[in-house]
C-alpha cells in the first residue's frame, strides 16, 4: 500500500494536485516548495512562476493610469506617476485576478502587489491571516487572532526621503491599533489610531494628533493620505478624504526595512480591528490635481455605499 500514488490528490492541501506540483518541479508535501513566501498555488496557478525557484518572484502588474481613467471617465495623466508607484494593494483584486480564486471569508495569505514590483503583502500562518470580505472588497483584520501582512517594500527615510501612503480603511471606534507602519523601536513611520487618545502619524517623537480623523473613526471607509518629507520643517502632511488636516515636521530616522499592513510592526502587537480596502505607496509628493483625481477614483470604487463615509 505504501507504493500507491494519486496524481489527483492534494497531499499538502494547497489547492494544487500532486500531479501538477510534480510536473512543475514543486513538492506535493510543501505549500511553499521554494520557501520564498509565495505559496505554490499562487506561483503555479495564478502567476505561472517557478514554485521551485526562490529567485523567480511572482509579479502581476495592473496599469494604474488605465484603471483610474476608466473609472473616473477622463484622462488622469497618471502615466507620469507609474514610475513612482511602489506598492498597490486593491481589495477588488487581492489575488491579482479580480478575486476569482477567492471565496468570501477566505483567509488571505498573500495580497498581490498590482504595481508590478513584486512587493506582495504576505502572512504564512493560516491561523494568523486576515480574511476577505468579497461583498465589500476589503480585507478584514481582527486584533484577537491576526498578525499583520508583511510587504518587502522599504519606506525607510534613508531609502525614501519623501513618501506618500494612501490608505482606504475603516476601523472600530475606540480600539487602538496601527493601520500600517515600519516600526523598529524608534518612533518610525506609521499611522496609528486611538493611542492614549491620540490618532495620527508618528512624527519621530510622538503622534501628531488629528482630531478630525479620530472623530470619523467608526463612520465607514475613510481615505487617508499620509505624506512624509524627512527633516522638512512643516513639510509632512495628513489628508482626510482629500482635505488637509495636519502639517508637521518629521524626523523618523531609520526604521524597519519591511512594511506592515494591519499594524505598525511585524508582531501580534498593535494590530487594528477593521477593514482595509486599498493601499497605494508612491515615492514622492502628489500634486493637488493628482490628489483630487486619486480621491475621486477611490470614492467611486465598487464598494457598498453603506460602508463608505457619507462625505464621499
Amino acid at each position: 500500500k505504501w507504493g500507491l500514488w494519486d496524481d489527483n490528490a492534494d497531499s499538502d492541501n494547497d489547492g494544487v494536485t500532486n500531479g501538477v506540483e510534480v510536473s512543475n518541479g514543486a513538492s506535493p508535501f510543501l505549500t511553499d516548495s521554494d520557501n520564498d513566501g509565495h505559496d505554490d498555488y499562487m506561483e503555479i496557478i495564478v502567476f505561472g512562476t517557478a514554485a521551485n525557484d526562490a529567485a523567480d518572484i511572482p509579479s502581476k502588474r495592473t496599469d494604474l493610469s488605465d484603471t483610474v481613467d476608466a473609472l473616473i471617465g477622463e484622462a488622469s495623466g497618471f502615466d507620469s506617476i507609474e514610475s513612482n508607484l511602489k506598492l498597490w494593494l486593491d481589495g477588488t483584486s487581492v489575488d491579482g485576478t479580480r478575486n476569482v480564486t477567492l471565496s468570501d471569508a477566505d483567509s488571505v495569505g498573500e495580497w498581490v502587489d498590482l504595481s508590478g514590483n513584486g512587493n506582495h503583502a504576505v502572512e504564512g500562518t493560516v491561523a494568523n491571516q486576515p480574511v476577505i470580505d468579497k461583498d465589500n472588497n476589503v480585507i478584514t483584520f481582527d486584533s484577537s487572532n491576526n498578525t499583520p501582512l508583511q510587504s518587502p517594500l522599504n519606506i525607510d527615510s534613508t531609502v525614501m526621503d519623501q513618501v506618500t501612503v494612501i490608505t482606504v480603511f475603516s476601523a472600530d471606534s475606540g480600539v487602538a491599533g496601527g493601520v500600517w507602519g515600519q516600526e523598529n523601536g524608534g518612533w518610525d513611520r506609521w499611522l496609528y489610531l486611538n493611542a492614549s487618545d491620540r490618532t495620527g502619524l508618528s512624527k519621530g517623537s510622538k503622534i501628531q494628533d488629528v482630531s478630525s480623523l479620530k472623530n470619523k473613526i467608526g463612520t465607514g471607509l475613510l481615505i487617508v493620505e499620509s505624506y512624509y518629507d524627512e527633516d522638512g520643517p512643516g513639510q509632512s502632511h495628513l489628508y482626510l478624504d482629500g482635505s488637509l488636516e495636519s502639517t508637521f515636521g518629521a524626523n523618523n530616522d531609520s526604521g524597519a526595512t519591511t512594511l506592515s499592513i494591519g499594524s505598525i510592526v511585524d508582531s501580534t502587537s498593535h494590530v487594528f480591528d477593521g477593514d482595509i480596502a486599498e493601499m497605494i505607496v508612491i515615492d514622492r509628493k502628489l500634486t493637488d490635481d493628482e490628489r483630487i483625481k486619486f480621491n475621486y477614483y477611490l470614492a467611486k470604487k465598487d464598494r457598498k455605499s453603506t460602508r463608505l463615509n457619507s462625505s464621499h
